[in-house]
């Protein structure tokens, strides 16, 4: 007990210390958190998670012949989807990670520009009314929503549209529940601090953060998908290889064989043998 109250305080005072000076992940940090993951990414998470991109980019209106940016595009898949059946579209493809980017070069073969570059800076890079269509999945939280929304909305043509899904703000309670208990424990080998990524609470801030950017028309859903395991083991694998905790990997090395063990019996003592996945999804209309 003295241990893990001696953890807790040694913890909040790397916390306030790190915040003071801005020792803060960044942006590029998290690009490499892709990096270690790419390889993996497809089976581990997006095979799962692509029906949802498939749900919410087909709401979108296509127009046989579009320019359209695939933003924080990840392995490609937004872009090979709409591929599929639109061939005649213009797609740029953007990541901050190479190792994303290197998968989404074997999955696409040539047929989309890409780019490596965070959201903000490729977008503050386009002209105005560049695009007819923007794409963005599981990345939004990654810089200031606020910003990207806004500068989506100026490089967008009159009458073009954004499609975003992104986590909501409660999902992966299993993991938030464990993760200060693994801060804890490996306070000391904290080297910087991550801060709390700004999702929103439910689909109706994200109309909210949508029509305060300036879009006309939105239309937003909210949707849950749980993902189960036969051992800890597994559990703690997919928890450490998916990029779910892209950024906070930085904090503590979610690589390290210890760490896994750590992550594993939290796991048992709490009686976790699944992890739940909450997130919102939109359309906006310039």
């Amino acid at each position: 007990m003295w241990g893990i109250k001696m953890g807790r305080i040694h913890l909040y005072y790397k916390v306030l210390k790190y915040y003071i000076l801005g020792n803060i992940v960044t942006a590029g940090d998290i690009g490499n958190s892709y990096n270690r993951v790419s390889g993996g990414y497809n089976e581990q998470f997006l095979n799962t998670m692509q029906k949802y991109n498939v749900v919410m980019l087909s709401q979108l209106n296509l127009p046989k012949e579009a320019r359209v940016l695939d933003l924080a595009c990840g392995t490609g898949f937004n872009s090979e989807w709409l591929l599929s059946i639109r061939p005649k579209y213009q797609i740029d493809a953007v990541d901050i990670s190479e190792g994303m980017l290197k998968q989404a070069e074997m999955r696409l073969g040539g047929k989309a520009s890409l780019f490596k570059a965070s959201m903000l800076d490729f977008l503050k890079s386009c002209e105005d009314e560049s695009y007819d269509r923007i794409v963005c999945s599981w990345a939004l939280k990654y810089q200031p929503p606020a910003q990207v929304l806004k500068e989506c909305k100026r490089v967008l043509k009159a009458g073009g549209e954004l499609g975003l899904i992104l986590n909501s703000k409660n999902t992966l309670p299993e993991v938030r529940k464990i993760y200060k208990r693994l801060l804890i424990k490996n306070s000391k080998n904290i080297k910087k601090l991550m801060l709390e990524l700004p999702n929103p609470k439910d689909e109706r801030q994200l109309s909210h953060w949508l029509k305060k950017a300036g879009f006309q028309e939105t239309r937003t859903f909210r949707g849950m998908q749980k993902f189960s395991f036969a051992s800890t083991a597994a559990m703690t694998e997919w928890m450490t290889s998916t990029g779910a905790l892209a950024g906070f990997d930085v904090m503590v090395d979610l690589r390290d064989t210890a760490v896994k063990g750590q992550i594993s019996e939290l796991f048992i003592k709490y009686g976790m043998s699944s992890i739940t996945h909450d997130f919102v999804w939109g359309i906006a209309k310039k």
